[in-house]
């Protein structure tokens, strides 16, 4: 029996509503930050403390929001996502003093754990559809977008209305997204209401070395519709791949807060520090096409790899920016590229790890330590410039990096180790 599939309408609505979600949530505080500190009297530490609250509160509730998806679909989550959103941001349109403002975020941080990617991914998981890695990969291209498209937009509507009503506007675009996960089912159709099981047929990552991808038996025994991991697959394997979603995530984070200053302490001028960084949307837009191509010919474990090979050649290439003029771009470029990849390879690689009915309820036991941890990166990051310079930064970013492709090669090693022969 051949699994159904997801299809462009569905997949374009989703991509839509990534586009929006992002922009009027996460990317938020880079446009809206220096306004609302004036006009509330917050200082820069107390105005990025409302972000770091939301990232904190993201991990939290990651688990309970994994189960959600699997108890009842990926539609009303998603739905819920943007109601909490559009309200959160309405709050903190009218916020009046910290304790208000830091309110909202923890509102807002809910919303994004229910609405973003990771949200996104369980429940195209649990659809049980043939083309979940392909349309996984298309969101994201969506989403990529999300800066490109937001920033010059709220810059825009934040100088002709101000910071509040600028945020009511992105309030309204996140009720309208609501309408667009409209094109869902109405429960995941990979799950069967109340019993648990798999009604429709799951696809599996084929092993590693065959391109396409076999369905299981339809019938499926009990003892395997109660299992969490995927047969051959062992605790280790999830050490490794939770280590890769935390170090990932904690460098995703880091690098974003101080890319511009990090590229003005290389060597590059305030000019070209910002051309350089505009680099890093078109990496991981093209490291996005590249996954989207391979998506049915690389087993996901094995095209995990990549992200963080190209992060390390990225993070050399910042070593060496004092002899080559082309270093720093060529690190953002390179760096946004694995960063984009990685994005991709976080949803679809647990399709090869656990069961599609308990996808959305183990990633987010996994994501909970990475989506906590990525709420110090700023900070300690920050810290570590200071005391170490940008080059104590980039050598950190070495290790981090390096610690990512050795758990990526021992996931790698294992699958294939388990894989038939």
């Amino acid at each position: 029996m051949t699994p159904a599939r997801i299809g462009i309408w569905r997949t374009v609505c989703l991509g839509l509503s990534q586009l929006i979600g992002w922009g009027a949530t996460h990317y938020l505080i880079a446009t809206f930050g220096t306004p609302i500190a004036a006009d509330l009297g917050l200082s820069p530490t107390e105005v990025q403390s409302g972000f770091a609250l939301a990232l904190v509160t993201m991990g939290l509730v990651s688990p309970a929001a994994g189960r959600w998806i699997d108890r009842y679909g990926g539609r009303r989550v998603l739905i819920a996502g943007c109601g909490l959103g559009t309200f959160g941001v309405a709050l903190l349109a009218g916020s009046h003093h910290l304790a208000q403002y830091l309110a909202a975020w923890a509102l807002i941080g809910l919303a994004m754990r229910l609405c973003l990617y990771d949200a996104a991914f369980a429940a195209l998981a649990g659809s049980g559809a043939g083309d979940t890695r392909r349309a996984m990969a298309a969101i994201t291209l969506f989403g990529g977008l999300a800066s490109t498209v937001f920033w010059p937009l709220a810059g825009y509507l934040n100088a002709t209305l101000g910071w509040r009503d600028a945020l009511l506007v992105h309030a309204a675009l996140l009720a309208a997204s609501a309408l667009l996960h409209m094109a869902l089912p109405g429960r995941s159709a990979g799950v069967a209401r109340g019993s648990g099981a798999v009604s429709a047929v799951p696809v599996r990552q084929p092993p590693i070395g065959q391109p396409r991808p076999e369905p299981l038996p339809q019938a499926a025994s009990p003892a395997r519709s109660a299992a969490l991991l995927q047969p051959g697959i062992g605790r280790a394997d999830i050490v490794a791949f939770a280590l890769i979603a935390v170090l990932t995530i904690f460098l995703q984070n880091s690098i974003a807060a101080h890319l511009i200053n990090l590229l003005t302490r290389l060597g590059a001028n305030p000019r070209e520090a910002i051309l350089w960084a505009s680099l890093m949307g078109i990496g991981q837009i093209s490291g996005r096409l590249l996954t989207l191509a391979l998506a049915e010919r690389i087993h996901a474990i094995r095209l995990n790899l990549l992200p963080g090979l190209l992060m390390l050649v990225a993070m050399l290439l910042a070593l060496a920016a004092d002899h080559w003029p082309l270093a720093l771009p060529a690190f953002v470029f390179l760096y946004g590229a694995g960063n984009g990849i990685a994005t991709i390879t976080r949803g679809t690689v647990p399709l090869a790890l656990f069961t599609p009915h308990r996808y959305g309820e183990a990633v987010g036991r996994i994501l909970r330590p990475a989506l906590l941890l990525s709420a110090s990166s700023p900070v300690a990051m920050a810290l570590l410039i200071e005391l170490a310079g940008a080059r104590g930064f980039v050598l950190a970013g070495i290790a981090l990096v390096l610690a990512i492709v050795l758990a990526s090669a021992r996931l790698l090693r294992s699958a294939a180790g388990s894989a038939p022969r």
